[in-house]
């Protein structure tokens, strides 16, 4: 264990012993054991982090009116039995009793069902505005004269356009791409299916 003394100004005296991955400060003892790599906690007066499964310890060290230490320095010492405290000459008291440690509650990772209802919740506050935008570039081609209504109407009949629009419906968007690709309407050119489908594809929402 590593510990790794900052000083600050007081009058009161430390005594630090390590023991394997227990800390005992002033007659109280931490288990620190549970802590994870990555992990750091505050406890009373010191902080502890695992990194690397190396457990390093930060805590003020006491210096009085006439210091025996530089205040300036951080001392680091790498510890396991009675640590050799800086300025101080401290002993353990005879009873040694356990300290509490507030630790954090495990992360719990979402289940595949929580993740799959967090993408189509994000899918369906698009749903009408993929709809729209689609509609609109659709009247476009027709205002435009690229296509007539009557083109429109053939094309929404479509057996794979219907395809497409029912899976938006169900939020499929993958499927949705899926028909579009493999519509054959000559009105549906290369191009305008390129389109429609990066527009799909911007909200399959696949990373949660």
């Amino acid at each position: 264990m590593k510990v790794k003394f900052t000083p600050q100004r007081s009058d009161v005296s430390l005594a630090v012993t390590v023991n394997g991955e227990s800390l005992v400060i002033n007659g109280v003892s931490y288990d620190l054991s549970p802590l994870i790599d990555g992990q750091s906690i505050s406890v009373g007066g010191f902080q502890a982090s695992r990194t690397g499964g190396q457990i390093t310890v930060s805590m003020p060290l006491p210096y009085g009116q006439t210091p025996a230490i530089d205040p300036m320095q951080v001392i680091e010492i790498e510890a396991d039995g009675v640590v050799t405290v800086p300025g101080h000459d401290a002993q353990q008291p005879d009873e040694i009793v356990p300290g509490v440690i507030d630790w954090p509650a495990p992360e719990i990772p979402p289940t595949q069902f929580e993740l799959d209802q967090h993408r189509y919740q994000k899918r369906a506050a698009v749903q009408s505005e993929l709809i729209a935008w689609m509609a609109a570039d659709n009247m476009s081609r027709v205002r435009s004269g690229v296509w007539t209504v009557a083109d429109l109407t053939s094309l929404m009949s479509d057996p794979a356009v219907t395809a497409a629009n029912a899976y938006m419906q169900t939020l499929s968007y993958e499927l949705a791409a899926q028909s579009i690709a493999s519509a054959t309407p000559p009105l549906l050119t290369q191009a305008i299916k390129d389109v429609w489908i990066s527009k799909l594809t911007e909200h399959f929402y696949l990373v949660p």
